[in-house]
């Protein structure tokens, strides 16, 4: 009598699949890349695109976006005139990268405000292969992680911030990824770290106007996350600083290109100060409708996360975070038409720094806060006026 020595069918290895280091002896670190290949990485990326190309090409074809961001941004640019004899034009360059950006995709390609629509696209598969890398090297459930990115990418604020308003989408990504970058500057001292974050915040203040309030957001949170046992005199400012001066440096430079050449217009400065009232009351009257109390919700349920994990840091940090948002949007430094700038950013934070349960309290909390951030935020954007009809356009095509 024989005895069968064959072996159950096994399924692959995840290295075999491209998703982990192939070197057995070689543990995944928290810089891994993921996927671990190349290939599979830009794939991912590419398919997480691919329900944001659609909308972008349906509410193009509709019509839909008439009169939002893209739309408007297309017809700024368009009307630079780049062939004048003199230097003028530099006043109609701000944000400088938000406007080479713009014009190489509706003018020099050119593509328009569809061309504007799918940079947001492309830009979002990106930016969420980037939110699934994070809480895959936090060593997050697959549930979890799976929560968390359907949370952020597929809801009416992602949808129509990224696809009809482009430039603020990029902004808050090179924000959210520059200061994952800082965090682990801060926690790590790697300077190849902080140098990313340097440049990752510019290009956020750089590329839309309210990019200048997230890099404030930044600098604060280099002086509330500097880890207690690392911390040392002037560990806190010289962090800051890391953070701050590329963009100090391109900010100010850009700021005498234009006082040079006279492009600084002192009238619309303060037209723009003199509607601070209005835009203050506005700001009033949302925190006191139900949108403002959804954020808030949305907000405390962060701060349960918080607090589950140890880190009364980041209530403050959040609270300081929305705050310095809004005081720019009062002041007219930018502008987020649709309002979901402030929801991804908050969400995102979130997403980008939970770490790994390890009791079944912080299991149950993370779970918790990952479930009901979907239809707290579905909810908010089906109030938001603009959202909603945006919304119902697209789903009625």
């Amino acid at each position: 009598m024989t005895t069968s020595t064959a072996q159950p069918p096994t399924s692959p290895r995840p290295e075999a699949l491209g998703l982990l280091p192939e070197d057995p002896r070689r543990t995944r670190t928290r810089v891994d890349p993921f996927p671990f290949t190349p290939w599979l990485r830009w794939l991912l990326r590419l398919l997480l695109a691919l329900p944001y190309v659609a909308a972008s090409f349906v509410t193009s074809a509709l019509g839909v976006s008439a009169g939002h961001p893209n739309d408007l941004e297309a017809e700024r640019v368009a009307a630079i005139d780049w062939t004048r004899a003199d230097v003028g034009w530099v006043a109609d360059l701000y944000p400088p990268v938000g406007t080479l950006v713009s014009t190489l995709v509706t003018r020099v390609i050119p593509l328009g405000e569809l061309g504007l629509s799918l940079l947001g696209a492309l830009a979002g598969g990106y930016f969420l292969q980037k939110i699934l890398e994070a809480t895959t090297q936090r060593e997050l459930r697959w549930t979890t992680r799976l929560l968390f990115l359907v949370g952020i990418a597929y809801n009416p604020f992602t949808f129509a911030l990224v696809t009809e308003d482009a430039l603020l989408f990029l902004s808050i990504g090179f924000f959210l990824l520059g200061t994952q970058e800082l965090v682990r500057f801060l926690y790590w001292s790697s300077t190849r770290d902080g140098f990313r974050a340097g440049n990752l915040l510019m290009l956020s203040a750089l590329t839309d106007p309210l990019g200048l309030a997230f890099v404030v957001v930044a600098g604060i949170a280099a002086l509330f996350y500097v880890p207690d046992d690392l911390e040392r005199p002037g560990r806190r400012r010289a962090s800051m600083l890391v953070a701050l001066f590329p963009t100090m440096g391109a900010f100010s430079t850009f700021l005498f290109l234009m006082w040079a050449f006279g492009g600084l217009d002192v009238a619309a400065i303060a037209a723009t100060l003199d509607g601070t009232g209005d835009r203050f009351l506005e700001v009033i009257e949302l925190g006191r409708s139900p949108r403002g109390l959804l954020l808030f919700l949305a907000t405390a349920l962060a701060w349960i996360l918080a607090a589950v994990e140890r880190r009364a840091r980041s209530i403050v940090f959040s609270i300081v975070a929305i705050v310095i948002y809004y005081i720019a949007i009062v002041l007219g430094i930018g502008e987020d038409a649709t309002g979901a700038g402030i929801w991804l950013m908050v969400y995102s934070l979130v997403a980008l720094f939970v770490r790994r349960a390890r009791t079944p309290a912080a299991l149950v909390t993370i779970t918790t806060v990952a479930v009901l951030a979907i239809p707290i935020v579905w909810v908010a954007a089906l109030l938001n006026p603009t959202v909603h009809a945006w919304w119902v356009a697209l789903l009625g095509s």
